[in-house]
């Protein structure tokens, strides 16, 4: 059974335009080789803090000293990376998320980080040590545990960028691709999944629901069989003059006014 019934079709219908890509796209046959990109760069941040919590006075949890501005990694540590298990990783992390089209050089991931025009909040840890020299928070390592957790971070940064370069060559290679056709009432994007509109409702009216439901089993649009519960004052259809389609709505207690908002 259909529920939805659409307003006005004849005012609409072939009317109005809508996009859609091409059914030939598939961004997946298209290269995408990374690149350096400081805007990407910047919007990149990397946040481990500790969250604080107070309550009264007291500090429930988290660390003695916030850090409020991010920290700068000296670029020795940089030399103490494997960068070609850096590379294995993010080699397969793309496979994993089904990047196959994007072209990754190690060199690309090396110009990202050294850059360092991302942002990495922090908190001292086990092997990491924050160093305040007047102007910025120098991250320090100070154990092999404290390489690791710096690797932890490069990770983050370059799995970040990634996700970021790649979804905006999918906008910018998805554009090439569209084209405009008319709208009807056949056309996919009319009708929402499986033809219905889910509204949420309060638990406490679980019999209204119920009733609801069994209205609705009674209603045939095509002979205009209304239950007799929807001609009595205390139930109503919504009608969304608005809208291309009306959802048919019943609610029990209230008459709502054509139009009115949910």
């Amino acid at each position: 059974m259909n529920y939805i019934r659409f307003n006005k079709s004849e005012e609409w219908e072939g009317k109005i335009y809508t996009i859609k890509t091409k059914e030939d796209f598939d961004f997946l046959e298209h290269p995408v080789k990374i690149e350096f990109d400081e805007n990407i760069l910047s919007k990149i941040k990397i946040d481990l803090r500790p969250k604080i919590t107070i309550a009264h006075g007291l500090k429930v949890g988290g660390a003695d000293t916030i850090i409020e501005e991010p920290v700068e990694i000296p670029d020795n540590y940089f030399e103490l990376l494997n960068w070609d298990s850096i590379y294995s990783d993010i080699m397969n992390y793309k496979i994993t998320k089904g990047m196959f089209n994007l072209l990754i050089d190690i060199q690309n991931l090396k110009q990202i980080i050294l850059s360092k025009k991302y942002k990495i909040f922090v908190a001292e840890i086990s092997g990491l040590k924050i160093e305040n020299n007047g102007s910025k928070p120098i991250l320090r390592v100070t154990s092999f545990d404290g390489i690791k957790k710096l690797y932890d971070l490069i990770w983050m940064v370059l799995k970040d960028y990634i996700q970021k370069f790649y979804r905006r060559e999918e906008k910018r290679k998805t554009m090439d691709y569209l084209e405009v056709e008319p709208l009807t009432k056949e056309h996919s994007v009319m009708l929402p999944e499986d033809n219905e509109i889910v509204i949420k409702i309060p638990r406490r009216l679980t019999n209204d629901i119920a009733e609801v439901i069994k209205h609705l089993g009674e209603y045939n649009p095509d002979n205009g069989n209304l239950p007799e519960e929807w001609k009595k004052w205390d139930s109503f259809i919504v009608h969304l003059n608005n809208y291309l389609y009306t959802p048919l709505i019943i609610w029990k207690k209230t008459k709502r006014k054509p139009n009115q908002s949910l």
